[in-house]
């Protein structure tokens, strides 16, 4: 007879509560100013050639020094979010990319600036390594995927806001770009709010062995009394931690990352080729900086209806289905945009094709922390996001390449080939996790007879 094991729902079950919206509303609004404090840079950057003397040199450093910055960041929120919890971990991070924001908006020269936009990256990554598994754990499962899709969504309607802002205050004088990096250091305010308004993950909780403490933060939101006290439980939830980081590729675990590894260390820099290198491309076809400046406008604006996009699908299909279908449409209209000549047809293909790669923003990262149990969840995220940055890296080195020896078709057919391996991969070896509890993707859980009560 397979062993019982008994596990509390916690919030699977609830109903959306008003706690559940300030958290919603808390993380969407960290990720304004993370998002933010990602893209104002590219938007400053014209402005320190001219007024600082900024060789394109300096200015390729600075994206080297951020890129190492997250792939730091990332690291270190995944070990700061399962050490010492959700709640913590947010706060820490806000706080950390918040001020350095407002540092880079005071720097006196390029040395300063270099080493704020490096301590940014780190806060920028380690949040959304902290929060994706947050609202994980705290959200309803039928409801978590739309959930996360809409604060993500909220986030990125950071990207034109910062455009418009830049272009407003450019003509005010040399150092108005400061404004951009104080408007950044507000994400102060979400980080003091959270401190009072946010609790901490009842899973994380249990996971330490504070059983206690998880059963009143429960009651307090969901309304409902749970015994997280019980021997049955704690076989489930705590006796079997594992701090060792080998958990992440252990038997249980290796196809989970290999398939997790496929999105973010292939997708995401396929994803990468079009968002950065676009509008470039596009201006190399003989097009004027006007059109140029048209086409980044709309795809900013593709890239903030994505996540919106994804929130009416991700629940719908689930994770993996959502995934694979965003994938492949971005990889056939990457190839057919290579081949547009008109300009209106170029435009409107392009946001759809931004749309459907920003969609995989919140799909991905809801996939990425659904399949890792509560005791490395973080860790297991910020590992696998790293090691995309990486990813990303390199295919910033191959694409001038690609471009030099195939031309635009060239790039925008790799694009889609990378695209196509990991929608491929993801749709043979992933797992669905559609409707399904974390505690019932939880490797703990494995050839046993899982009983949800609550």
């Amino acid at each position: 007879m397979k062993n019982t094991k008994i596990v509390p729902n916690y919030f699977d079950n609830a109903l959306i509560k008003p706690m559940h919206l300030r958290l919603i509303f808390l993380v969407a609004i960290a990720y304004f100013f993370d998002i933010a404090d990602n893209y104002n840079f590219s938007f400053v950057a014209p402005i320190l050639i001219k007024s600082w003397g900024l060789s394109l040199t300096q200015v390729g450093q600075i994206n080297s020094v951020f890129f190492i910055g997250m792939f730091v960041g990332g690291l270190l929120g995944g070990f700061i979010s399962d050490k010492l919890g959700r709640k913590k971990g947010f706060i820490i991070s806000i706080f950390i990319f918040s001020i350095f924001s407002i540092i880079n908006g005071l720097a006196p020269n390029f040395v300063t600036f270099i080493m704020g936009r490096f301590f940014t990256g780190i806060g920028v990554a380690s949040l959304v390594i902290v929060s994706t598994p947050y609202l994980l754990e705290m959200l309803p499962k039928d409801s978590r995927g739309k959930w996360q899709a809409i604060a993500v969504g909220a986030g990125c309607a950071a990207i034109p806001v910062i455009g418009i802002i830049v272009k407003v205050i450019t003509h005010v004088g040399p150092n108005a770009w400061r404004i951009v990096y104080f408007i950044g250091g507000l994400g102060l305010i979400t980080a003091v709010l959270g401190i009072f308004w946010l609790r901490e993950s009842p899973r994380w909780l249990v996971s330490k062995g504070r059983a206690a403490e998880a059963e009143k933060i429960v009651e307090e939101i969901a309304g409902q009394k749970l015994d997280l006290t019980s021997s049955i439980v704690k076989e489930v939830a705590v006796t079997k931690i594992n701090k060792n980081i080998k958990d992440i590729v252990s038997r249980k675990n290796i196809k989970n990352t290999l398939v997790l590894l496929s999105i973010f260390t292939i997708a995401y820099p396929a994803a990468f080729i079009f968002i950065n290198w676009a509008p470039t491309l596009f201006s190399t076809k003989g097009y004027s900086l006007q059109d140029t400046s048209l086409l980044t406008l709309f795809i900013s604006f593709g890239m903030v209806a994505g996540p919106f996009f994804a929130s009416l699908i991700s629940d719908r299909f689930g994770r993996k289905v959502s995934i694979v279908v965003v994938f492949m449409i971005a990889a056939v209209l990457s190839v057919v945009y290579a081949d547009l000549q008109a300009k209106a047809v170029i435009i409107a293909v392009a946001v759809i094709i931004a749309m459907m790669l920003q969609a995989n923003s919140p799909l991905t990262l809801a996939y990425l922390g659904e399949l890792y149990p509560t005791n490395i969840r973080s860790t297991a995220v910020g590992i696998v996001y790293s090691l995309g940055r990486l990813g990303i890296a390199l295919v910033s080195a191959i694409v001038p390449i690609v471009n030099t020896k195939y031309g635009y078709m060239g790039v925008f057919s790799l694009m889609g080939i990378l695209l196509l391996v990991s929608s491929t991969i993801t749709g043979i070896w992933g797992v669905h996790t559609f409707g399904k509890s974390l505690e019932e993707l939880n490797d703990t859980l494995q050839d046993s007879q899982v009983k949800i009560y609550g």
